[in-house]
């Protein structure tokens, strides 16, 4: 039995990760976006890659490593001095 039982929301999340976003981001724009669709929770989404979509995992992966920017840079942080 998969955790995440519409198939509608597998796709949304699915699309979701392909575009970079965070679980966490996913769980809220589909609560935003798609209200006639089951409200699932990111701790739902992480378990249904893991326990049922392994090869999501990748997509976790970078969505955590890049886009990254550290917004506070050296110079700005003595500026204030």
């Amino acid at each position: 039995m998969t955790i995440l039982k519409s198939y509608e929301v597998q796709i949304e999340v699915e699309k979701g990760l392909a575009k970079r976003y965070s679980p966490e981001i996913i769980a809220n724009r589909l609560r935003i976006e798609q209200p006639h669709l089951p409200t699932i929770s990111y701790e739902a989404i992480y378990q249904w890659i893991y326990k049922d979509r392994q090869d999501l995992i990748y997509y976790l992966l970078r969505c955590n490593k890049e886009g990254r920017k550290i917004s506070v840079e050296k110079e700005e942080i003595g500026a204030g001095i």
